[in-house]
């Protein structure tokens, strides 16, 4: 079992390391989540108005008049969308475009091609097929001890006969599903 995971690991490997060639031959830099991440984003900046209040300060407006003051320096704005995914929500990439920089550059590093590579940079040897003993000795679990206290009742109760008590009600002394308090017989 754990040559086939083992397997798995170094298959799952390779595969990064093509997909990690291919962006590179490509000239990407950044993966290929956060390229899909950014366009989505970039299409959604379109409809906004950007207007400037200094070289690192913007003010976007959405088509339903909600204004976004993003900051380029600090990289936040205030859907917070920029700080918890790490890439330029629409806002920020509406101010990044209107400052005429690449939103890529804005983008966390953790998504970049060379932190992609560097992650499966060691790699996983393969090994040779070991044969098992069969003199090895059994692992047998400890030994456990009764709990304290009275051990709890276990007996079948589909045998038992349930006999339940009909309900009378206490003013029309009738067995209806009802009682004294919901009852409407006329006295």
């Amino acid at each position: 079992m754990m040559e086939r995971i083992r397997l798995q690991i170094m298959l799952s490997r390779t595969q990064r390391l093509n997909e990690i060639k291919k962006l590179k031959d490509e000239g990407k830099r950044i993966s290929g989540f956060a390229a899909k991440e950014l366009a989505r984003s970039s299409a959604l900046a379109q409809d906004y108005i950007v207007v400037s209040a200094n070289s690192c300060e913007y003010g976007v407006r959405t088509r339903s008049m909600e204004s976004y003051p993003v900051r380029q320096d600090r990289r936040t704005c205030p859907c917070n969308r920029w700080y918890y995914r790490g890439m330029p929500c629409a806002h920020a990439v509406a101010a990044i475009s209107y400052s005429r920089r690449d939103a890529v550059d804005f983008v966390d590093p953790c998504f970049r091609v060379e932190s992609f590579e560097a992650a499966y940079i060691y790699s996983i040897h393969a090994m040779p097929t070991i044969a098992v003993e069969n003199d090895t000795p059994i692992c047998r679990p400890p030994t456990t001890r009764r709990p304290p206290g009275r051990p709890h009742k276990s007996r079948d109760r589909s045998n038992e006969f349930v006999a339940r008590r009909l309900n009378v009600c206490g003013r029309c002394k009738k067995t209806m599903p009802h009682n004294a308090r919901s009852c409407t017989e006329p006295i």
